[in-house]
């Protein structure tokens, strides 16, 4: 791993953690937040999932899963959203990306309501 790839990655750890997120895995299928398995065809295979990371809230130690996507038509934000929906999972969408601010943004899933927004 070169220098550079290694300040990168702290980086993102540093932006991580300044939104109150710790990481905690690489594995980003959200089935497995509601104790399901990933499954061949799963709707995790989406391009939405880009930079996808398993993470806990900082407060209270939830179990997140971050996409972190450069863009989105809405029907592809649509088909992730009902289908996380039919596993029991809520999905935020937020601008707050800790992989590339500014040039990417946020879907966080999380099991059941969201309480908060996260980031």
């Amino acid at each position: 791993m070169t220098t550079s790839t290694r300040d990168h990655q702290a980086e993102h750890r540093s932006r991580a953690a300044d939104l109150g997120l710790r990481q905690t895995g690489i594995r980003s299928c959200p089935r497995q937040l509601a104790g399901k398995q990933h499954r061949p065809g799963c709707w995790c295979s989406s391009r939405l999932n880009d930079h996808g990371r398993r993470y806990q809230t900082v407060r209270d130690g939830t179990p997140v899963v971050l996409w972190e996507p450069y863009d989105a038509a809405g029907d592809e934000l649509a088909e992730v959203i009902a289908a996380a929906a039919v596993d029991g999972i809520t999905v935020n969408v937020s601008g707050a990306s800790p992989w590339n601010p500014g040039a990417t943004f946020a879907l966080t899933f999380q099991l059941g309501t969201i309480q908060e927004a996260i980031p």
